[in-house]
């Protein structure tokens, strides 16, 4: 997706790495230490911990780019290795890699150090896309108590522009990265850490420093190359604490301590080249070059558009209709292909989707045009650093009667007008013949709001009997539908088979039996999903006293901020969601209400960002008891001071759950 919006400049984004090569295995006192030790000083509940981790990356002209890194970790528990024991190198498929090498290390019956070599026979490049390979390989040998070395080089590979200098549930030693570039690339870093970075401003002091976090920058002297003047940047970091993830977070990839690259071109004397200069001289670009299919006459579309707008009279069901065809009549591959070819092929990339039905819009008549998104597993595109390679997915919109929608055809389970949520990330760019435009695509329009309804009543009416009809009607929002929908379509018999087979998820409530489960609409994304169930709830014939949960919906049975009272980072809403349930229960003429619930109205943080009301209502003359309660929270952002009383918040709830009515016979 990036490589492709930025192809025109593709020469400018190419790095060289020269990693430094700490060999700990040359160091037989210190490997066998390491070998020896059954945990971690500092952590000692860690399963892995990295000894060090280093990469250095190198944008120099007049050289091939390349990147090498170089990693040695320590296996307590052989359990936690996840991603480093399986080994997956992404690389351009224009690269090549070289020195690679793995070494696992472990200590023999007699306490010798033993090692065993990665073999080239078990390396296997795998060809993930059209401009990307995987070099996977397993670590060899590997089991508790080993410790792993690996490393490698990529030449004219992709860049590594973000280094993560911190690792889930995995302390960290010794972090470094490095980027060498010409002394006149316009390079713009920023960085995210818990400690500040002490500045040097020679990588001779720097690379004697043992600080906590450190960084230097300084221009030297060079004959490598054949290029003089090159500005190298270092950054290390030590003592780094696992990352541990935590309920109602932003994504991890922008709240682990990282530093990140932004490269945008050249300057010097007699010399001015720089990548994006603004996003509106950037725009003229991507309209006129990158996109230029989508803003084309393209009349080979007409046909199909005609017939299109021959079946619907008003606008906003044309543009559903046109949404619709795309989205459900094209495969999404990773085949970046001109327009005509993708709309005879009925496959493409998601750019290429997008740009199609941005074209049978203006095909249509319509105002459409091409959207640049960054989602949220990357930091928000910048109003003021003009940095394309922040981009991670486009869309398209379409103005009708005044209104924008957004949408995006490769997605294949949201209906027009809605876009996956982590798209929803503030700042965004517009590409039109105007010279682009702004557009904020705040977390609040992606509001999802789901309705339940839950019917109880005599399954003979006006006779004395112990049997209840019971159904749960459940609306879903827009976002609470995607899973469903996959799960149904994945395998309906077994979905309906796990539904009826467990009535204990739906409740605690003995003597209930699910005798059926369905969904309407489940092909119509236009339309909201709807799951039904039915079935009977019955009681013995004798009892004076029934204790009923009313509670067949519960938004969480325990507290959603985990068993951990402490918290690192700040708690984050990502968008606005709504729960309403209700519940009506016909009781038979033998039996009434003896003890129901008092009004409950719960709120937290500004505004009332949370809400919990909850109500309930017993007419006796019907014999009809009813029960409601909302649910709603703004997408907001709660200090982490603030975790302990949103905790109780969500105790409070909980709490309430926990009531039952009282159901007595009649006297």
């Amino acid at each position: 997706m990036r490589s492709s919006i930025a192809a025109v400049i593709l020469f400018l984004l190419q790095l060289n790495a020269s990693a430094q090569h700490y060999n700990i295995e040359q160091n037989t006192d210190s490997l066998h230490h390491y070998l020896a030790a059954k945990h971690s000083k500092q952590y000692p509940d860690a399963k892995i911990e990295i000894l060090y981790e280093i990469g250095t990356t190198d944008n120099r002209l007049n050289a091939d780019p390349t990147y090498d890194y170089e990693i040695a970790y320590k296996v307590y528990d052989i359990s936690g290795l996840n991603d480093l024991g399986e080994i997956a190198i992404p690389k351009a498929s224009r690269g090549t890699i070289s020195n690679l090498k793995a070494i696992t290390y472990n200590l023999d019956e007699t306490g010798k150090i033993a090692e065993q070599q990665l073999e080239k026979k078990d390396v296997l490049l795998e060809q993930y896309s059209k401009n990307m390979d995987l070099v996977k390989f397993s670590i060899p040998g590997i089991k508790d108590g080993s410790v792993v070395v690996y490393r490698y080089t990529i030449k004219n590979g992709f860049r590594k522009r973000k280094w993560q200098f911190q690792r889930e549930a995995v302390p960290v030693q010794f972090s470094k990265f490095s980027y060498n570039a010409s002394e006149y690339a316009l390079i713009t870093t920023t960085s995210k850490t818990s400690v500040p970075f002490k500045n040097y401003e020679s990588l001779k002091k720097f690379n004697k420093n043992k600080d906590q976090a450190a960084q230097v920058t300084e221009t030297e002297t060079t004959n490598i190359h054949g290029h003089l003047n090159v500005t190298y940047r270092s950054w290390t970091r030590r003592n780094i604490s696992p990352f541990k993830s935590e309920p109602f977070s932003q994504d991890e990839g922008q709240l682990k301590e990282n530093v990140m690259i932004y490269f945008n071109g050249f300057s010097g004397p007699g010399h001015h080249f720089p990548i994006v200069e603004s996003w509106e001289a950037i725009n003229k670009v991507w309209y006129t070059q990158h996109f230029k299919d989508a803003y084309a006459k393209n009349n080979f579309l007409e046909d199909k558009v005609n017939e299109l707008k021959s079946k619907q009279k008003d606008t906003l069901s044309l543009l559903k209709d046109i949404y619709k065809f795309v989205q459900q009549n094209y495969v999404v591959n990773d085949q970046e292909s001109e327009l005509k070819r993708v709309y005879a092929t009925k496959q493409g990339s998601s750019r290429n989707i997008n740009e199609l039905l941005c074209a049978m819009y203006r095909n249509a008549g319509f105002q459409s045009d091409i959207v640049l998104i960054a989602n949220k597993q990357s930091e928000a595109i910048n109003p003021l650093l003009y940095n394309i390679e922040d981009i991670t997915n486009i869309a398209t919109c379409v103005v009708s009667n005044g209104v924008m929608y957004f949408v995006d055809a490769s997605q294949k389970e949201l209906p027009f007008g809605y876009l996956p949520t982590n798209y929803y990330n503030g700042y965004t760019r517009i590409v039109n013949s105007q010279g682009g435009a702004a557009v904020e695509l705040r977390p609040e329009l992606a509001n999802n709001i789901t309705s339940t309804f839950v019917s109880i009543k005599p399954a003979e009416e006006n006779k004395e009997n112990y049997n209840y009809k019971f159904s749960i009607k459940k609306t879903l929002g827009i976002y609470d539908a995607v899973a469903y929908r996959e799960s149904w379509k994945n395998d309906s018999t077994l979905f309906r088979k796990k539904m009826m087979g467990n009535p204990y998820d739906v409740s605690n409530n003995e003597g209930l039996t699910i005798t059926n489960v369905k969904f309407e609409n489940v092909d119509e994304l236009e339309e909201r999903l709807v799951l039904i169930m039915e079935g009977t709830l019955s009681n013995s014939k004798d009892i004076g006293q029934i204790l009923l949960d009313p509670f067949f919906s519960k938004l969480f049975d325990k507290n959603p901020l985990g068993n951990d009272s402490k918290r690192d980072h700040d708690i984050a809403f990502t968008n606005p969601t709504k729960d309403i349930y209700t519940l009506s229960l016909q009781l038979n003429n033998q039996y009434t209400i003896d003890s129901h619930f008092a009004p409950t109205n719960f709120q937290f943080g500004p505004h009332g960002a949370l809400k919990y009301q909850l109500d309930s209502r017993f007419n006796k003359d019907a014999n009809i008891y009813t029960l409601k309660y909302t649910y709603e929270n703004k997408a907001t952002h709660i200090p982490v001071a603030e975790n302990e009383a949103l905790r109780n918040f969500y105790d409070a709830i909980i709490k309430s759950y926990a009531q039952q009515i009282i159901i007595k016979k009649k006297d």
